[in-house]
């Protein structure tokens, strides 16, 4: 499923990027993927994905959503 339309990113790629790096942030996403880089609907999602590969997440974060 696709979570960024615009820069064509699937959930896929994300958990690929979060297997192979540990504690990533919204920004990491931003920079390496694209997410969250043009309408940033998809910020929401990304960080939920974030969140359940953690296990938990730090309130920065939750500070980087909101610079989508």
């Amino acid at each position: 499923m696709y979570v960024c339309v615009c820069k064509g990113v699937r959930e896929g790629d994300i958990r690929s990027l979060a297997r192979t790096e540990t504690g990533l942030r919204m920004r990491d996403l931003r920079e390496r993927l694209g997410v969250c880089s043009e309408c940033g609907k998809c910020g929401r999602r990304a960080l939920g994905m974030l969140r359940e590969g953690e296990g938990g997440v730090t309130d920065l974060m939750d500070r980087d959503l909101q610079t989508c």
